[in-house]
């Protein structure tokens, strides 16, 4: 972990996103860039308005809001070796991405919007367009920003190149992780039968319970492989391996390990790398009160 950027929204009253920065990067050594990035709304023309000194309100606002960051980031600026602050206006999706590219970004840390009505984590557009479109891995900071004492891994470990090598990331970051957080691993994966509803009429009770056992063999011997090249055997309590839809069932094996951390892979095409979350993880994020972590199919961890 070399460099890393912390997106600091002025609503992060409680400093989230500041706070577990400064514990990674203390851990890594790793230089810092940290944004703060206004958004304009409907009222935008009136941030043109100049005062009595003839400085605009928007460059009045944008003082005030970088002073008051500076204030917050003694912390951070004790255990990482360079801090790089900069506040503007503009999209915050957009600014990251644009700094990940051009700066070599390793990970990026940002709070979630809060609790939803629902009870779980409000993620946002902002945190929903990261996960989407960030070349890097993307930790979103859920209730807490203390260290993880409890991660699960959420794989797709089927036989296919793409995603073998995704759920390979996604535990080598979870296992990373653990070992200087000197937290726990829980591995999850979801399976089920091809969708058998138009054929129905056709099979019998033997012929479902045929290729639902079909199923499970494949799922079981595709989650074996990948755990197999794990550094280090998992205990088989800590091994979900659940039949059903992974958007119905991972969100409660979240809850029922107990997880303050969600690692999970993000989609790709070939010349766009992370450019599509996909419609399963949207969902269980929109599910979970923790923090989510996602990675993309080519982001490595190097101590």
């Amino acid at each position: 972990m070399r460099r890393m950027l912390i997106l600091s929204p002025p609503e992060d009253r409680s400093g989230r996103a500041l706070t577990l920065g400064a514990a990674i990067a203390e851990r890594f050594g790793a230089d810092v860039d940290v944004l703060r990035v206004l958004e304009e709304d409907h009222n935008s023309a009136a941030l043109e308005a100049k005062t009595h000194d003839g400085a605009s309100l928007r460059d009045l606002l944008l003082d005030a809001e970088t002073r008051s960051l500076e204030a917050e980031l003694a912390p951070l600026r004790a255990t990482s070796r360079t801090v790089d602050l900069e506040v503007e206006w503009g999209v915050p999706w957009e600014a990251v991405t644009s700094r990940v590219a051009e700066r070599g970004i390793d990970l990026v840390i940002k709070p979630a919007g809060g609790l939803s009505r629902s009870g779980s984590v409000f993620f946002g557009a902002t945190a929903l367009h990261l996960f989407r479109r960030c070349p890097c891995p993307v930790w979103v900071v859920g209730e807490s920003a203390q260290l993880p004492e409890r991660i699960l891994a959420a794989v797709d470990p089927t036989d296919e190149p793409h995603r073998r090598r995704l759920a390979e990331r996604v535990l080598h970051w979870a296992d990373e992780i653990a070992d200087w957080t000197c937290s726990s691993v829980d591995v999850a994966s979801a399976w089920s039968t091809p969708d058998l509803h138009r054929a129905a009429a056709q099979l019998d009770g033997g012929e479902r319970d045929r290729l639902r056992n079909q199923a499970l063999e494949r799922a079981t011997a595709d989650f074996d492989a990948l755990l197999r090249a794990r550094r280090e055997p998992v205990d088989r309590d800590r091994l979900h391996l659940v039949e059903g839809r992974p958007s119905e069932v991972l969100p409660t094996i979240a809850e029922q390990s107990a997880a303050d951390l969600i690692v999970m892979g993000t989609l790709s095409r070939p010349d766009r790398a992370g450019d599509l979350l996909g419609a399963t993880a949207e969902t269980i994020v929109r599910q979970v009160r923790c923090s989510v972590l996602t990675v993309p199919p080519t982001a490595t961890l190097e101590r």
